[in-house]
């Protein structure tokens, strides 16, 4: 796939020990490092690496026989924030992922949700624990 980079498991647990303190501007590096080492580990994710931003896009199963992509996580460099950075890697991920069902995604706050629209995905419900649940429009 054009622009993506296929990593081993050991050269992406490699990438974000050594960028997530670039990334890292609310203290849960190691939560993050944990919980993608763990899902990495058993060939749940993709993880998308270029020079400004970091993504994970992982399956997920809502349905049977129906496996939508799941933006599970994006980091923008905080230097680059307000400058189109995440919105651009959102839209490849989109176009990348969402060939069959849209990619979905789990975010919380006002401003998360605001973002997320203008990337062009839509509230689909209430997930509860604070979630909402998102959809991209493909």
């Amino acid at each position: 796939m054009k622009g993506f980079k296929a990593l081993s498991t050991e050269q992406i647990i490699g990438v974000l020990r050594d960028r997530a303190a670039d990334f890292d501007d609310n203290g849960t590096e190691d939560t993050i490092k944990s919980k993608l080492q763990r899902d990495l580990e058993l060939g749940h994710a993709v993880l998308v690496v270029e020079e400004d931003c970091i993504a994970v896009v992982r399956p997920e199963r809502w349905k049977p026989g129906r496996t939508n992509s799941l933006l599970w996580l994006l980091l923008v460099h905080p230097d680059k924030r307000g400058r189109g950075v995440g919105e651009k890697m959102v839209l490849r991920l989109v176009q990348a992922f969402s060939r069959e069902y849209p990619m979905e995604l789990l975010c919380n706050g006002k401003r998360r949700i605001a973002y997320f629209e203008r990337c062009g995905f839509k509230v689909v419900k209430d997930a509860g624990g604070g979630s909402i649940l998102m959809q991209s429009n493909i």
